[in-house]
């Protein structure tokens, strides 16, 4: 069985967000920022385009649809990046 390349990303943009965490309590904020406005935005747009991609091809669809559900930390870090 072949893995979609979205759910690949997602994946690591979801650990790239525990890395975030981890760095932010470890009290490392200038990598943490590093993480949070450079990487973790950056790999979130290449897994969307790719998401979108593989959302119009069935036999791709369902690991589409659950990279969307990974991506989900990954849009709220983002999203809370632009709300501040």
């Amino acid at each position: 069985m072949k893995i979609a390349t979205p759910l690949v990303l997602a994946s690591l943009n979801l650990l790239l967000v525990g890395v975030f965490w981890s760095l932010i309590h470890i009290n490392h904020p200038d990598a943490a920022i590093v993480v949070e406005m450079v990487l973790v935005p950056l790999l979130l747009l290449v897994t969307l385009v790719f998401l979108v991609r593989d959302l119009i091809k069935p036999s791709t669809r369902l690991h589409a649809l659950l990279a969307l559900l990974l991506s989900g930390p990954s849009v709220f870090l983002v999203s809370s990046i632009r709300l501040r």
